[in-house]
Protein backbone atom coordinates (compact mmCIF):
# COMPACT_ATOMS: atom_id res chain seq x y z
CA UNK A 1 0.00 0.00 0.00
CA UNK A 2 1.09 3.61 -1.04
CA UNK A 3 0.28 7.21 -1.63
CA UNK A 4 0.28 8.42 -5.23
CA UNK A 5 -0.27 11.27 -7.26
CA UNK A 6 -2.51 11.31 -10.19
CA UNK A 7 -2.95 13.96 -12.63
CA UNK A 8 -5.83 15.47 -14.43
CA UNK A 9 -6.37 17.87 -17.30
CA UNK A 10 -9.14 20.85 -16.10
CA UNK A 11 -11.89 22.53 -18.68
CA UNK A 12 -8.86 25.13 -19.00
CA UNK A 13 -6.82 22.96 -19.72
CA UNK A 14 -4.54 23.37 -16.28
CA UNK A 15 -3.24 20.28 -14.77
CA UNK A 16 -4.65 19.35 -11.59
CA UNK A 17 -3.03 17.05 -8.79
CA UNK A 18 -5.06 14.37 -6.82
CA UNK A 19 -3.67 11.86 -4.28
CA UNK A 20 -5.19 8.21 -3.63
CA UNK A 21 -4.04 5.87 -0.82
CA UNK A 22 -3.31 2.41 -2.88
CA UNK A 23 -2.29 -0.55 -3.35
CA UNK A 24 -1.32 -3.73 -5.36
CA UNK A 25 -3.57 -6.38 -6.93
CA UNK A 26 -3.41 -9.50 -8.72
CA UNK A 27 -5.88 -10.15 -11.09
CA UNK A 28 -6.21 -13.78 -12.32
CA UNK A 29 -8.04 -13.32 -15.04
CA UNK A 30 -6.15 -10.76 -16.93
CA UNK A 31 -3.19 -12.34 -15.19
CA UNK A 32 -1.55 -9.11 -14.57
CA UNK A 33 -1.09 -6.85 -11.18
CA UNK A 34 -3.58 -3.96 -11.45
CA UNK A 35 -3.78 -0.47 -9.47
CA UNK A 36 -6.97 -0.69 -6.40
CA UNK A 37 -7.51 2.43 -4.86
CA UNK A 38 -7.96 2.51 -1.36
CA UNK A 39 -9.06 6.03 -0.34
CA UNK A 40 -9.34 9.30 -2.38
CA UNK A 41 -8.04 12.49 -0.42
CA UNK A 42 -8.93 14.89 -3.64
CA UNK A 43 -7.05 17.28 -4.89
CA UNK A 44 -3.69 18.52 -3.42
CA UNK A 45 -3.95 22.07 -3.18
CA UNK A 46 -7.27 21.24 -1.33
CA UNK A 47 -5.54 18.44 0.88
CA UNK A 48 -4.79 19.38 4.59
CA UNK A 49 -1.69 18.32 5.29
CA UNK A 50 -2.38 17.08 8.73
CA UNK A 51 -4.09 14.12 7.76
CA UNK A 52 -0.72 12.75 6.47
CA UNK A 53 0.68 13.23 9.65
CA UNK A 54 -1.99 11.36 11.70
CA UNK A 55 -1.71 8.88 9.41
CA UNK A 56 1.95 8.42 9.05
CA UNK A 57 1.97 8.98 13.44
CA UNK A 58 -0.42 5.71 13.62
CA UNK A 59 1.01 3.46 11.60
CA UNK A 60 4.53 4.05 13.25
CA UNK A 61 2.64 3.30 16.74
CA UNK A 62 1.74 -0.02 14.96
CA UNK A 63 5.76 -0.94 13.25
CA UNK A 64 7.69 1.81 14.64
CA UNK A 65 10.54 3.86 13.22
CA UNK A 66 12.77 2.02 10.43
CA UNK A 67 16.43 1.33 11.45
CA UNK A 68 18.98 3.92 10.60
CA UNK A 69 21.43 2.04 8.26
CA UNK A 70 23.99 4.66 8.60
CA UNK A 71 26.09 6.38 6.44
CA UNK A 72 29.78 5.83 6.80
CA UNK A 73 32.18 7.51 4.33
CA UNK A 74 35.13 4.90 3.57
CA UNK A 75 37.47 6.60 1.65
CA UNK A 76 38.09 9.95 -1.11
CA UNK A 77 39.78 9.53 -4.62
CA UNK A 78 41.37 12.70 -6.48
CA UNK A 79 39.04 12.82 -9.16
CA UNK A 80 39.62 16.01 -11.13
CA UNK A 81 42.91 15.62 -12.72
CA UNK A 82 42.00 12.02 -14.14
CA UNK A 83 38.96 13.36 -15.37
CA UNK A 84 40.04 16.21 -17.11
CA UNK A 85 43.18 13.97 -18.95
CA UNK A 86 41.24 11.38 -19.60
CA UNK A 87 38.51 13.97 -21.62
CA UNK A 88 40.69 15.25 -23.38
CA UNK A 89 42.81 12.34 -24.13
CA UNK A 90 40.02 11.25 -26.26
CA UNK A 91 38.92 14.96 -27.22
CA UNK A 92 42.42 15.45 -28.81
CA UNK A 93 41.70 11.93 -30.48
CA UNK A 94 44.77 10.39 -28.94
CA UNK A 95 42.91 7.13 -27.61
CA UNK A 96 41.02 6.95 -30.87
CA UNK A 97 44.17 6.25 -32.87
CA UNK A 98 45.92 4.01 -30.31
CA UNK A 99 43.15 2.20 -30.39
CA UNK A 100 43.33 2.14 -34.07
CA UNK A 101 46.82 0.61 -33.68
CA UNK A 102 45.64 -1.80 -31.72
CA UNK A 103 42.95 -3.20 -33.39
CA UNK A 104 45.47 -3.32 -36.33
CA UNK A 105 47.70 -5.36 -34.35
CA UNK A 106 45.12 -7.83 -32.43
CA UNK A 107 46.25 -6.19 -28.81
CA UNK A 108 44.02 -7.13 -26.54
CA UNK A 109 45.72 -5.35 -23.58
CA UNK A 110 44.46 -1.60 -22.62
CA UNK A 111 47.78 -0.39 -23.51
CA UNK A 112 45.62 2.91 -24.49
CA UNK A 113 44.08 3.25 -20.87
CA UNK A 114 47.54 2.73 -19.28
CA UNK A 115 49.10 5.22 -21.31
CA UNK A 116 46.35 7.97 -20.66
CA UNK A 117 46.75 7.38 -17.02
CA UNK A 118 50.86 7.25 -17.07
CA UNK A 119 50.04 10.41 -19.18
CA UNK A 120 47.73 11.53 -15.94
CA UNK A 121 50.33 10.72 -13.24
CA UNK A 122 53.36 12.17 -14.79
CA UNK A 123 51.34 15.53 -15.16
CA UNK A 124 50.58 15.18 -11.11
CA UNK A 125 53.30 13.17 -9.50
CA UNK A 126 55.96 12.48 -11.52
CA UNK A 127 58.20 8.86 -10.88
CA UNK A 128 58.78 5.53 -11.88
CA UNK A 129 55.73 3.27 -13.55
CA UNK A 130 56.14 1.32 -10.50
CA UNK A 131 54.54 4.19 -8.32
CA UNK A 132 51.67 4.73 -10.60
CA UNK A 133 51.12 1.22 -10.79
CA UNK A 134 51.55 0.36 -6.76
CA UNK A 135 50.19 3.43 -5.20
CA UNK A 136 48.64 6.20 -7.78
CA UNK A 137 46.33 3.93 -9.36
CA UNK A 138 44.85 2.38 -6.45
CA UNK A 139 45.17 4.21 -3.53
CA UNK A 140 45.17 8.21 -4.87
CA UNK A 141 42.77 8.46 -8.11
CA UNK A 142 39.54 7.08 -8.86
CA UNK A 143 40.03 4.95 -11.78
CA UNK A 144 38.04 1.66 -11.57
CA UNK A 145 39.36 -0.44 -14.43
CA UNK A 146 42.96 -0.46 -13.21
CA UNK A 147 42.58 -2.86 -10.83
CA UNK A 148 42.60 -5.50 -13.24
CA UNK A 149 45.92 -3.92 -14.76
CA UNK A 150 49.28 -5.89 -14.43
CA UNK A 151 52.62 -4.24 -13.98
CA UNK A 152 53.93 -5.97 -17.07
CA UNK A 153 51.53 -4.61 -19.03
CA UNK A 154 52.80 -0.66 -18.05
CA UNK A 155 56.10 -1.80 -19.82
CA UNK A 156 54.49 -3.25 -22.68
CA UNK A 157 52.47 -0.49 -23.13
CA UNK A 158 55.61 2.03 -23.65
CA UNK A 159 56.89 -0.85 -26.29
CA UNK A 160 53.55 -0.55 -28.30
CA UNK A 161 54.07 3.13 -28.08
CA UNK A 162 57.04 3.47 -29.02
CA UNK A 163 56.49 1.39 -32.33
CA UNK A 164 53.66 3.79 -33.14
CA UNK A 165 55.35 7.34 -31.96
CA UNK A 166 56.00 8.60 -35.41
CA UNK A 167 52.68 8.08 -36.93
CA UNK A 168 51.01 9.34 -33.65
CA UNK A 169 52.41 12.62 -33.92
CA UNK A 170 51.96 13.12 -37.16
CA UNK A 171 48.64 12.43 -37.01
CA UNK A 172 47.49 14.83 -34.27
CA UNK A 173 49.53 17.41 -36.21
CA UNK A 174 47.11 16.54 -39.09
CA UNK A 175 44.32 17.02 -36.83
CA UNK A 176 44.94 20.15 -34.68
CA UNK A 177 47.99 22.10 -36.51
CA UNK A 178 45.48 24.31 -36.68
CA UNK A 179 44.64 25.18 -33.82
CA UNK A 180 48.35 24.94 -32.47
CA UNK A 181 49.12 27.03 -35.37
CA UNK A 182 51.59 24.15 -36.68
CA UNK A 183 50.63 24.57 -40.22
CA UNK A 184 52.61 28.23 -40.32
CA UNK A 185 55.46 28.77 -42.03
CA UNK A 186 57.31 28.23 -39.04
CA UNK A 187 59.15 25.47 -36.73
CA UNK A 188 61.48 26.15 -33.67
CA UNK A 189 63.68 23.02 -33.18
CA UNK A 190 66.35 22.04 -30.31
CA UNK A 191 68.84 19.43 -29.93
CA UNK A 192 70.93 18.39 -26.88
CA UNK A 193 73.13 15.92 -25.10
CA UNK A 194 71.65 14.64 -22.01
CA UNK A 195 72.62 12.36 -19.75
CA UNK A 196 69.63 10.44 -17.95
CA UNK A 197 69.98 8.35 -14.35
CA UNK A 198 68.06 4.90 -14.97
CA UNK A 199 68.53 4.29 -11.25
CA UNK A 200 69.82 1.52 -8.93
CA UNK A 201 67.07 -0.83 -9.94
CA UNK A 202 66.46 -1.89 -13.31
CA UNK A 203 63.43 -3.66 -14.37
CA UNK A 204 65.64 -6.68 -15.35
CA UNK A 205 68.38 -7.68 -13.43
CA UNK A 206 70.46 -10.19 -14.64
CA UNK A 207 72.17 -12.18 -12.08
CA UNK A 208 75.61 -12.60 -14.17
CA UNK A 209 76.49 -8.62 -14.98
CA UNK A 210 79.14 -7.53 -13.15
CA UNK A 211 79.12 -4.60 -10.73
CA UNK A 212 81.15 -2.11 -13.54
CA UNK A 213 78.16 -3.02 -16.05
CA UNK A 214 75.76 -1.98 -13.57
CA UNK A 215 77.27 0.73 -12.28
CA UNK A 216 77.80 1.96 -16.27
CA UNK A 217 74.01 1.10 -16.57
CA UNK A 218 73.06 3.38 -13.95
CA UNK A 219 73.54 6.46 -16.24
CA UNK A 220 72.89 6.66 -19.81
CA UNK A 221 73.59 9.30 -22.69
CA UNK A 222 71.48 10.39 -25.81
CA UNK A 223 70.77 13.16 -28.10
CA UNK A 224 67.22 14.14 -27.42
CA UNK A 225 65.39 16.91 -29.81
CA UNK A 226 62.10 18.21 -29.91
CA UNK A 227 60.43 20.57 -32.52
CA UNK A 228 57.65 23.12 -31.43
CA UNK A 229 55.26 25.17 -33.13
CA UNK A 230 54.85 29.22 -32.52
CA UNK A 231 52.77 28.76 -29.50
CA UNK A 232 55.38 26.30 -28.19
CA UNK A 233 53.12 22.95 -28.79
CA UNK A 234 55.85 19.91 -28.99
CA UNK A 235 55.31 18.42 -32.71
CA UNK A 236 57.78 15.81 -32.91
CA UNK A 237 60.66 14.22 -30.46
CA UNK A 238 63.66 11.78 -31.53
CA UNK A 239 66.18 10.00 -29.36
CA UNK A 240 69.75 9.51 -30.90
CA UNK A 241 72.54 7.50 -29.42
CA UNK A 242 75.35 9.09 -27.84
CA UNK A 243 78.00 8.37 -30.95
CA UNK A 244 75.79 10.36 -33.46
CA UNK A 245 77.10 13.71 -34.87
CA UNK A 246 75.22 16.81 -33.70
CA UNK A 247 75.24 17.78 -37.49
CA UNK A 248 73.59 14.19 -38.54
CA UNK A 249 70.78 14.30 -35.62
CA UNK A 250 70.01 18.07 -37.15
CA UNK A 251 69.69 16.55 -40.55
CA UNK A 252 67.60 13.90 -39.73
CA UNK A 253 65.32 16.38 -38.01
CA UNK A 254 65.08 18.75 -40.73
CA UNK A 255 64.29 16.02 -42.99
CA UNK A 256 61.16 14.75 -40.98
CA UNK A 257 60.02 18.16 -40.50
CA UNK A 258 60.23 18.39 -44.14
CA UNK A 259 58.32 15.41 -45.08
CA UNK A 260 55.57 16.64 -42.64
CA UNK A 261 55.57 19.62 -45.18
CA UNK A 262 56.73 21.90 -42.68
CA UNK A 263 59.23 24.16 -44.55
CA UNK A 264 60.58 26.31 -42.49
CA UNK A 265 62.60 25.06 -39.60
CA UNK A 266 64.58 27.17 -37.20
CA UNK A 267 66.94 25.64 -34.82
CA UNK A 268 67.06 27.41 -31.15
CA UNK A 269 68.59 26.66 -27.69
CA UNK A 270 72.05 24.73 -27.08
CA UNK A 271 71.72 23.23 -31.37
CA UNK A 272 72.08 26.87 -32.34
CA UNK A 273 74.58 27.93 -30.13
CA UNK A 274 76.77 24.97 -31.40
CA UNK A 275 79.91 26.48 -33.18
CA UNK A 276 80.32 23.62 -35.70
CA UNK A 277 76.78 23.63 -36.70
CA UNK A 278 76.90 25.31 -40.40
CA UNK A 279 74.37 25.52 -43.22
CA UNK A 280 70.95 25.79 -40.93
CA UNK A 281 69.05 28.59 -39.99
CA UNK A 282 69.71 29.53 -36.38
CA UNK A 283 68.41 32.17 -33.50
CA UNK A 284 70.95 32.04 -30.58
CA UNK A 285 70.58 33.84 -27.43
CA UNK A 286 72.95 36.22 -26.72
CA UNK A 287 74.06 36.59 -23.37
CA UNK A 288 73.89 40.24 -22.26
CA UNK A 289 76.79 40.60 -20.06
CA UNK A 290 78.75 38.16 -23.00
CA UNK A 291 80.49 41.05 -24.78
CA UNK A 292 81.19 45.19 -25.07
CA UNK A 293 79.20 44.89 -28.82
CA UNK A 294 75.54 44.09 -26.74
CA UNK A 295 76.64 46.31 -23.66
CA UNK A 296 77.53 49.05 -26.23
CA UNK A 297 76.09 48.46 -29.85
CA UNK A 298 72.96 46.31 -29.35
CA UNK A 299 71.53 47.38 -25.66
CA UNK A 300 72.60 51.26 -25.98
CA UNK A 301 71.36 51.62 -29.46
CA UNK A 302 68.51 54.03 -29.01
CA UNK A 303 65.00 53.44 -30.70
CA UNK A 304 61.20 52.77 -29.49
CA UNK A 305 60.45 49.54 -28.66
CA UNK A 306 56.91 48.24 -30.50
CA UNK A 307 53.99 46.10 -28.86
CA UNK A 308 54.42 42.51 -29.50
CA UNK A 309 51.08 40.43 -28.01
CA UNK A 310 50.70 40.82 -24.18
CA UNK A 311 53.75 42.03 -21.85
CA UNK A 312 56.22 41.88 -24.42
CA UNK A 313 58.09 44.45 -26.71
CA UNK A 314 60.51 44.15 -29.15
CA UNK A 315 63.41 46.25 -31.04
CA UNK A 316 65.47 45.38 -34.15
CA UNK A 317 69.00 46.75 -33.93
CA UNK A 318 71.70 45.96 -36.44
CA UNK A 319 75.23 46.14 -36.27
CA UNK A 320 77.51 46.80 -38.75
CA UNK A 321 77.12 46.57 -42.44
CA UNK A 322 77.86 44.06 -45.31
CA UNK A 323 80.17 40.85 -44.55
CA UNK A 324 80.28 42.24 -40.98
CA UNK A 325 76.38 42.50 -40.69
CA UNK A 326 75.07 41.06 -37.47
CA UNK A 327 71.10 41.37 -36.46
CA UNK A 328 70.05 41.52 -33.12
CA UNK A 329 66.41 41.64 -31.55
CA UNK A 330 65.82 42.91 -27.75
CA UNK A 331 62.81 41.32 -26.17
CA UNK A 332 61.93 43.47 -22.97
CA UNK A 333 58.93 42.59 -20.92
CA UNK A 334 57.55 45.37 -18.69
CA UNK A 335 56.12 43.63 -15.92
CA UNK A 336 59.58 41.68 -15.44
CA UNK A 337 61.58 44.97 -15.46
CA UNK A 338 58.94 46.23 -13.20
CA UNK A 339 59.79 43.28 -10.61
CA UNK A 340 63.41 43.18 -11.26
CA UNK A 341 64.06 46.70 -10.47
CA UNK A 342 61.85 46.50 -7.18
CA UNK A 343 64.08 43.44 -5.78
CA UNK A 344 67.19 45.53 -6.84
CA UNK A 345 65.84 48.54 -4.32
CA UNK A 346 65.94 45.54 -1.91
CA UNK A 347 69.12 44.56 -2.75
CA UNK A 348 70.72 48.12 -2.41
CA UNK A 349 69.03 48.74 0.92
CA UNK A 350 70.69 45.89 2.16
CA UNK A 351 73.92 47.05 0.90
CA UNK A 352 74.07 50.27 2.01
CA UNK A 353 73.42 48.61 5.59
CA UNK A 354 76.39 46.47 5.39
CA UNK A 355 78.31 49.09 4.03
CA UNK A 356 77.09 51.44 7.00
CA UNK A 357 77.89 48.25 9.45
CA UNK A 358 81.64 48.16 8.40
CA UNK A 359 84.86 49.25 10.60
CA UNK A 360 86.24 52.16 8.44
CA UNK A 361 89.66 51.21 9.94
CA UNK A 362 89.91 47.51 8.84
CA UNK A 363 89.46 49.12 5.13
CA UNK A 364 89.71 45.97 2.55
CA UNK A 365 91.50 43.74 4.48
CA UNK A 366 88.48 42.49 6.50
CA UNK A 367 86.92 38.87 5.92
CA UNK A 368 83.51 40.79 5.53
CA UNK A 369 84.99 43.34 3.05
CA UNK A 370 86.36 40.20 0.91
CA UNK A 371 83.02 38.37 0.97
CA UNK A 372 80.82 41.64 -0.16
CA UNK A 373 83.43 42.21 -2.86
CA UNK A 374 83.05 38.14 -4.35
CA UNK A 375 79.50 38.30 -3.39
CA UNK A 376 77.07 37.33 -5.99
CA UNK A 377 74.25 39.91 -5.25
CA UNK A 378 76.15 42.53 -4.15
CA UNK A 379 79.41 42.53 -5.79
CA UNK A 380 78.11 43.82 -9.26
CA UNK A 381 76.85 47.02 -7.52
CA UNK A 382 80.11 47.66 -5.89
CA UNK A 383 83.58 49.73 -6.11
CA UNK A 384 86.82 50.39 -4.16
CA UNK A 385 88.33 53.87 -3.76
CA UNK A 386 92.00 54.91 -3.45
CA UNK A 387 91.54 54.23 0.31
CA UNK A 388 90.32 50.74 -0.26
CA UNK A 389 86.78 51.49 0.76
CA UNK A 390 84.07 50.27 -0.49
CA UNK A 391 81.59 52.14 -2.27
CA UNK A 392 78.39 51.56 -4.37
CA UNK A 393 78.66 52.93 -8.06
CA UNK A 394 76.04 54.46 -9.40
CA UNK A 395 77.63 53.59 -12.88
CA UNK A 396 77.54 49.70 -12.53
CA UNK A 397 73.58 49.79 -10.90
CA UNK A 398 72.17 52.17 -14.06
CA UNK A 399 74.27 49.13 -16.72
CA UNK A 400 72.14 46.32 -14.27
CA UNK A 401 68.99 48.40 -14.88
CA UNK A 402 69.00 48.81 -18.11
CA UNK A 403 69.26 45.16 -18.53
CA UNK A 404 66.19 44.39 -16.57
CA UNK A 405 63.27 42.09 -18.25
CA UNK A 406 65.69 41.93 -21.77
CA UNK A 407 66.91 39.08 -23.59
CA UNK A 408 69.16 39.81 -26.75
CA UNK A 409 68.54 37.03 -30.20
CA UNK A 410 70.49 36.82 -33.23
CA UNK A 411 69.23 35.46 -36.33
CA UNK A 412 71.58 34.43 -38.92
CA UNK A 413 68.23 34.31 -41.66
CA UNK A 414 67.12 38.05 -43.02
CA UNK A 415 63.79 36.84 -44.20
CA UNK A 416 62.88 35.88 -40.66
CA UNK A 417 60.92 38.87 -39.41
CA UNK A 418 61.28 40.16 -36.03
CA UNK A 419 58.41 39.23 -34.46
CA UNK A 420 59.22 35.73 -35.60
CA UNK A 421 62.71 36.07 -33.74
CA UNK A 422 60.98 37.12 -30.82
CA UNK A 423 58.41 33.96 -30.84
CA UNK A 424 61.77 31.68 -30.72
CA UNK A 425 62.30 33.25 -27.36
CA UNK A 426 59.40 31.16 -25.91
CA UNK A 427 59.78 27.72 -27.91
CA UNK A 428 63.53 27.96 -26.76
CA UNK A 429 61.88 28.23 -23.06
CA UNK A 430 59.45 25.58 -23.88
CA UNK A 431 61.92 23.23 -25.19
CA UNK A 432 64.86 23.90 -22.40
CA UNK A 433 61.70 22.97 -19.62
CA UNK A 434 61.26 19.81 -21.76
CA UNK A 435 64.86 18.76 -21.83
CA UNK A 436 65.27 20.22 -17.81
CA UNK A 437 61.93 17.90 -17.29
CA UNK A 438 63.46 14.66 -19.03
CA UNK A 439 66.55 15.20 -16.90
CA UNK A 440 65.50 15.70 -13.66
CA UNK A 441 62.41 17.03 -12.83
CA UNK A 442 58.80 18.48 -13.83
CA UNK A 443 57.78 15.60 -16.19
CA UNK A 444 60.69 13.51 -15.15
CA UNK A 445 61.09 9.98 -16.78
CA UNK A 446 63.45 9.60 -13.59
CA UNK A 447 64.19 6.82 -11.68
CA UNK A 448 63.62 4.58 -14.76
CA UNK A 449 64.32 1.29 -13.39
CA UNK A 450 65.25 0.51 -17.38
CA UNK A 451 68.28 -1.23 -18.90
CA UNK A 452 67.30 -1.01 -22.16
CA UNK A 453 67.99 1.63 -24.74
CA UNK A 454 64.78 1.20 -26.15
CA UNK A 455 62.46 1.97 -22.75
CA UNK A 456 64.50 4.74 -22.09
CA UNK A 457 63.68 5.86 -25.78
CA UNK A 458 59.95 5.11 -25.29
CA UNK A 459 59.88 7.22 -21.60
CA UNK A 460 61.19 10.10 -23.13
CA UNK A 461 58.97 10.06 -26.48
CA UNK A 462 56.12 9.89 -23.72
CA UNK A 463 57.59 12.87 -22.07
CA UNK A 464 56.25 14.98 -25.31
CA UNK A 465 52.91 13.30 -25.65
CA UNK A 466 52.45 14.95 -21.88
CA UNK A 467 53.77 18.34 -23.06
CA UNK A 468 51.26 17.89 -25.95
CA UNK A 469 48.08 17.44 -23.55
CA UNK A 470 49.45 19.88 -20.96
CA UNK A 471 49.87 23.07 -23.63
CA UNK A 472 46.55 22.41 -25.34
CA UNK A 473 45.11 22.66 -21.71
CA UNK A 474 47.20 25.87 -21.15
CA UNK A 475 45.86 27.40 -24.51
CA UNK A 476 42.64 26.18 -24.28
CA UNK A 477 42.17 28.28 -20.94
CA UNK A 478 44.93 30.65 -20.39
CA UNK A 479 46.12 29.57 -17.29
CA UNK A 480 49.80 28.42 -16.57
CA UNK A 481 49.35 24.57 -15.60
CA UNK A 482 50.28 24.62 -12.23
CA UNK A 483 47.44 26.85 -11.93
CA UNK A 484 44.96 24.27 -13.34
CA UNK A 485 46.44 21.55 -11.37
CA UNK A 486 45.82 23.62 -7.85
CA UNK A 487 42.26 24.19 -9.25
CA UNK A 488 41.64 20.34 -10.38
CA UNK A 489 42.31 18.99 -6.93
CA UNK A 490 39.04 20.10 -5.41
CA UNK A 491 37.24 17.72 -7.56
CA UNK A 492 36.85 14.39 -5.62
CA UNK A 493 34.99 11.00 -5.25
CA UNK A 494 33.82 9.87 -2.16
CA UNK A 495 33.28 6.24 -1.87
CA UNK A 496 30.60 5.64 1.02
CA UNK A 497 28.48 2.90 2.58
CA UNK A 498 24.71 3.13 3.41
CA UNK A 499 23.75 -0.24 5.34
CA UNK A 500 25.04 -3.19 2.95
CA UNK A 501 25.41 -1.28 -0.21
CA UNK A 502 28.36 1.14 -1.49
CA UNK A 503 28.00 4.12 -3.17
CA UNK A 504 30.41 6.56 -4.70
CA UNK A 505 29.60 10.05 -5.74
CA UNK A 506 31.19 13.13 -7.50
CA UNK A 507 31.56 16.00 -5.15
CA UNK A 508 30.14 19.28 -6.04
CA UNK A 509 32.34 21.54 -8.41
CA UNK A 510 33.46 24.88 -7.47
CA UNK A 511 32.79 28.27 -9.97
CA UNK A 512 36.20 28.25 -10.96
CA UNK A 513 36.53 24.65 -11.90
CA UNK A 514 33.45 24.50 -14.03
CA UNK A 515 34.54 27.18 -15.35
CA UNK A 516 38.01 25.72 -16.24
CA UNK A 517 36.14 22.30 -17.67
CA UNK A 518 33.47 24.66 -19.90
CA UNK A 519 36.77 26.11 -21.69
CA UNK A 520 38.32 22.88 -21.89
CA UNK A 521 34.62 21.35 -23.31
CA UNK A 522 34.98 18.68 -20.22
CA UNK A 523 32.05 17.43 -19.09
CA UNK A 524 30.95 18.37 -15.49
CA UNK A 525 30.21 14.79 -14.46
CA UNK A 526 32.69 12.14 -14.55
CA UNK A 527 31.37 8.32 -15.15
CA UNK A 528 31.62 6.84 -11.61
CA UNK A 529 30.88 2.94 -12.61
Amino acid sequence: MYLRGVKRKAMDGSELLYYQLAESVYDKVKRQARVQVVHNFGRADEVDPEIFRRLAASLLKVCGPPADPGVASERVFDLGLIHVVDSLWEKLGIGQALRHYMAREKQGHPFDRILMALTAYRLEDPSSKLGCYEYWLPERVWLPESRAWKLEEFYRALDFYLDHADALEGELLGRHGDFFGARTDLVFADLSLLRIETGEGAEVSPSFASAHQRESAAHARFWVGLAVSREGVPLRSWVFPEETLRMDAMGCMERDLRAWGLERIVFIGESADAGEVQGFSRIRAVPLRGGREVKDAVLARPGRYRPMGENLEIKEVVVDSGNGRKRYVICRNPEEASRRGEWRAWVLQLLEAELQALDPAEAGYSARVRELRTSRLFGAYLRENRAKRLLMDPIRIAREARMDGKCVLSADDDTLSAEDVALSDQGARVAEEFFRQVKAMGLRPRPMFHWSPRRIEAHIRLCSLYHFVQRFAELRTGSPWEHLLRVMESCKAVQFRVGDREYVQQTLLGEELEAVMRKLQVPLHARLG
